[in-house]
Order: C-alpha cells, then structure tokens, then sequence
C-alpha cells in the first residue's frame, strides 16, 4: 500500500472513530443532562455541583460505550482499568475548564444551567476525541 493510500486509511478510520465518538457523546450528553436535571432540579443540588455528579455518571456510560464500540479492538484486563482511569481523569479535567463556562454562561448571560451545560459538552467534545484518540485508545486503531 502507497504512503498516501495509507495516510487515506488512517484518516478515514479516523473519521469513523469520530463520527462513533460524537453518537455515544450524544446518548451521554441525555445522561448527563437527565442526571443534572435529577440532581438539581429535583434533589436541590447547586448546578455546579449537579453538573459534577453528572460528569461522573455519563463518564461511566460514555465509557462503556466507547470502549466496547468506538474501540472494540481493545485490550481487556488490566489495560480496561488503566483505560477508564485515564478516561475518568480525562472528563473530569475537562470538566475543571467547563464549570467555568457553565458559571459564566448561567450568571452572566442568564442562560438556563441545563442549557449552559450542553454548550459546554459540545465545547470540549474535540478537545475529548484528541485525548481518547490520541492516548487513551491509541494502541488499539
């Protein structure tokens, strides 16, 4: 195979993996926004806080899936538990860079918190693939 063909492939793969990405990041953008919705607006939880449990229950459906779909080629054992490790780490320093938005978006702009939270997922969605991508799943393209 050309060099060229070869970059195509890989490109290519590449874009399926982020298509695949982006609908499991869909399905757990509805568990996260069903669980901040359960958090604060039925249990009372501050939405910063909300939008903290939140992250920690669609990070565990995301992962689920993205691991067994996204990168079904992975290896199982020890490396599972290295992987959501990273993955877990991964959402939650996200999340430091998007409490911030969510903040500024629900007190500045007086934007619903449900709402500031689904712009700050779409925001930090490609920051996410190049991380999962590019270290978490790469042994397994």
């Amino acid at each position: 195979m050309s060099g060229a063909r070869a970059v195509e492939n890989s490109m290519t793969a590449r874009g399926f993996r982020l298509v695949k990405f982006g609908l499991v990041g869909l399905s757990g953008y509805v568990v996260n926004t069903a669980a901040l919705a359960l958090f604060t607006d039925i249990i009372g939880v501050h939405y910063l806080g909300g939008a903290t449990l939140a992250t920690q229950v669609s990070t565990t459906w995301n992962y689920v899936f993205t691991d067994s779909w996204v990168y079904r080629k992975a290896s199982p054992g020890k490396a599972h538990i290295k992987r959501f490790s990273m993955f877990w780490v991964m959402n939650n320093a996200a999340l430091v860079l998007r409490l911030p938005m969510i903040w500024m978006l629900t007190e500045l702009i007086d934007m619903h918190h449900l709402i500031s939270n689904a712009l700050s997922l779409a925001i930090i969605t490609l920051l996410r693939f190049w991380a999962s991508d590019g270290y978490i799943w790469a042994a397994s393209k």
